[in-house]
């Protein structure tokens, strides 16, 4: 797997059809202690407000309940950070991604190194579960899942 390390964005692009990445992606997340608390269907969303279709694209949003009421105590303004957001969308040729900001980018505009510390786990079990999946994929018969960092527009 390659493993590029730039700023902001984790990607990984999968080798099975979206509705499965989804899937996975839950049972990734909630495996690395996250808590899925919503689930946001941008297509069905888009396209009831809009008329338009993008495809098939949700955001899960996650948290660690434990890691947040650590950081919460630290600094109760971090609470414009939580949760954290995982998007999983279609990319058209029967495969999916999945992106998720790194907490470390974002915490750092707090400059607490007490936060950036916790910052740093939750982006950890982040990594692991995209990896796990990019992994998954690869054992699935599929291409190499290959996950990245990003600094410009997916």
């Amino acid at each position: 797997m390659n493993v590029i390390t730039l700023d902001t964005i984790s990607l990984v692009r999968l080798p099975m059809a979206y509705d499965t990445a989804l899937s996975h992606a839950r049972g990734h997340l909630e495996a690395e202690g996250f808590t899925i608390l919503g689930e946001l269907d941008f297509r069905a969303l888009l396209r009831d407000r809009t008329g338009e279709d993008v495809g098939p694209y949700a955001t899960l949003e996650v948290w660690n309940p434990e890691l947040a009421a650590r950081a919460i105590r630290a600094d109760p303004k971090v609470g414009v950070f939580l949760p954290a957001g995982v998007a999983v969308y279609a990319d058209g040729n029967s495969g999916s991604y999945i992106a998720a900001l790194r907490p470390s980018a974002a915490i750092a505009l707090t400059g607490n190194p007490i936060l950036e510390a916790i910052g740093a786990e939750v982006e950890a079990r982040l990594y692991r579960a995209v990896e796990n999946l990019a992994v998954e994929g690869n054992d699935r018969g599929g291409s190499p899942g290959s996950l990245r960092n990003l600094t410009g527009d997916l």
